[in-house]
C-alpha cells in the first residue's frame, strides 16, 4: 500500500500483525514510550492501545491530550481508514489507493524525504506484533538475561551501523516486555509493553468508526503526506515543508564531520525557519480562522503566552475547523517522532563541538531567528 499520512509519522503507527493472524482473532498491545527525551508526565509518555487483526484491521486508542483538545482514535479497515478526534467528534476518512491493501506498524522507523539517507532501513519491518519473528529471522544475538524494573527478561539484539535495537521478552511466555533503541552506544528511548494479549475473539465493531462523528474526506494518495482535500491544501503543503525543514536539520547534523559543517547546518536551519514562518504568517492572513490554532507554529512557551494574552482562548481553540486540527496534530506527531529518532544524536553532535566560537555564533543566530519568529506568530495569531 501507499502509506496513509498518519501511519508513517508516528512512533506507533497502528496496523495489523505482519505474521498473518486470521481475521477471527485479535491481538491487543498496550505500550508507552520512555526515554531521556520524554518527560514522564507528558502526553508522549501516556499509554497507547492497539487492536490488531490480520493484514487488514487495526485500531489505535490514545488517552486525552487536554492541552491540545485531542482524544485520538485511529481505525484501519483496509482500504478505509479513519483518524478521529473523540473530543469534538470530528474525523478524516482515507481510502487507500492500493494496489495492495496491507497496513504496517514500524516500531520506530519513519519514512524519510526523497533522496535522504535511511540509516534505519534495516529496521523498517520491525513492527508491533511481529517483534519476536523479526529478531529471530534477522540473526539477532542472544544477550542473556537482563533485569527491567525487577523483571528478569531474556534479550536479543541486532546491530546495524551505529544503531542497536534490543528486544527484552518474558522467558516464560515469549511476549515482548521492552524494546530499547540505542544510537552510537547510547540509549535514545524505549518502548515498554504494558499488555500483550493474543488470540482474542474478533470484534468487528472495533474496526468501524463510531456514530455521530463529522467526517472530512482526505487524500491518502501521497506517501508521507498530510494532505487534506479542499480549502486547506496550501496549509497542507506548508506543513510538509515545515516537516522537511526539521528533518533536514537532523540529517545535516548526523552527517556533520566538522565544526564547519555543524555551523553550516545551523545557519541553513535559521534560513529555513525564517522562510517557513513567513509563509505561515501569509497563510494566517489568507485564512483568518487559522488564528485560532496557534499550535501550528508556536512552541510550548509561545502557546502559553498566547493563552495568557487571550481570555477567550478556550472558545477560540474549540472553533477550529477539523481539517486544521488534523494537520496540526499530524505536525505534532511528526515532531515527537523526529525528537525520538534524531534528538539524541543531534544533541550529541552539538555537545561534541560545545565551545566552538563559530558554532556558538550560529546557534545564537538561530536562537534570534526563533525568537523573532515567535514574535511574528504571536502577532499573526492575535
Amino acid at each position: 500500500m501507499k502509506n496513509i499520512p498518519f501511519v508513517v509519522t508516528i512512533i506507533a503507527s497502528f496496523a495489523c500483525w505482519a505474521g498473518g493472524a486470521g481475521e477471527t482473532e485479535m491481538r491487543k498491545i498496550v505500550t508507552r514510550a520512555i526515554g531521556p527525551h520524554i518527560a514522564p508526565d507528558s502526553f508522549a509518555a501516556k499509554p497507547k492501545t492497539l487492536y490488531l487483526a490480520g493484514g487488514k484491521y487495526a485500531r489505535a486508542e490514545e488517552e486525552m491530550d487536554s492541552e491540545n483538545g485531542i482524544h485520538s482514535l485511529i481505525i484501519t479497515n483496509e482500504p478505509d481508514s479513519w483518524m478521529i478526534n473523540l473530543a469534538d467528534r470530528t474525523g478524516r476518512h482515507f481510502i487507500d489507493p492500493g494496489p495492495t491493501f496491507d497496513v504496517h506498524s514500524p516500531v520506530f522507523w519513519t519514512a524519510k524525504s526523497e533522496g535522504e539517507p535511511d540509516p534505519d532501513k534495516e529496521f523498517k519491518d520491525l513492527e508491533f506484533g511481529n517483534e519476536m519473528q523479526f529478531f529471530r529471522e534477522h540473526g539477532a544475538q542472544d544477550v542473556g538475561v537482563r533485569e527491567v524494573d525487577g523483571k528478569a527478561c531474556k534479550g536479543l539484539t541486532i546491530k546495524s551501523g551505529s544503531r542497536e535495537v534490543t528486544l527484552l521478552f518474558d522467558p516464560d511466555t515469549g511476549k515482548p516486555y521492552q524494546i530499547d533503541i540505542a544510537q552510537g552506544g547510547k540509549l535514545e528511548g524505549s518502548i515498554q509493553y504494558l499488555e500483550y494479549k493474543v488470540g482474542l475473539p474478533f470484534q468487528k465493531s472495533l474496526f468501524e468508526p463510531p456514530k455521530g462523528v463529522k467526517m472530512v474526506e482526505a487524500d491518502a494518495s501521497k506517501a508521507g503526506s498530510v494532505g487534506v482535500v479542499g480549502r486547506y491544501k496550501a496549509l497542507t503543503e506548508w506543513a510538509e515543508q515545515d516537516n522537511r525543514s526539521s528533518q533536514q536539520l537532523v540529517s545535516d547534523l548526523r552527517k556533520a564531520r566538522s565544526a564547519k559543517e555543524v555551523t553550516a547546518a545551523l545557519k541553513a536551519s535559521a534560513l529555513r525557519q525564517r522562510k517557513t514562518t513567513d509563509n505561515l504568517v501569509k497563510l494566517v492572513h489568507t485564512y483568518p480562522e487559522l488564528r485560532n490554532r496557534p499550535q501550528l507554529g508556536l512552541d510550548d512557551e509561545g502557546f502559553r503566552i498566547w493563552q495568557q494574552s487571550h481570555p477567550d482562548a478556550k472558545a477560540r481553540l474549540k472553533s477550529v475547523p477539523p481539517e486544521v486540527i488534523a494537520i496540526s496534530e499530524q505536525m505534532r506527531r511528526s515532531s515527537e517522532m523526529l525528537a525520538t529518532n534524531g534528538g539524541s544524536e543531534s544533541s550529541e553532535v552539538l555537545r561534541k563541538y560545545r565551545g566552538n566560537p563559530e558554532i556558538m555564533l550560529a546557534a545564537e543566530e538561530l536562537g534570534k531567528v526563533l525568537a523573532e519568529n515567535r514574535r511574528k506568530l504571536l502577532e499573526a495569531f492575535r
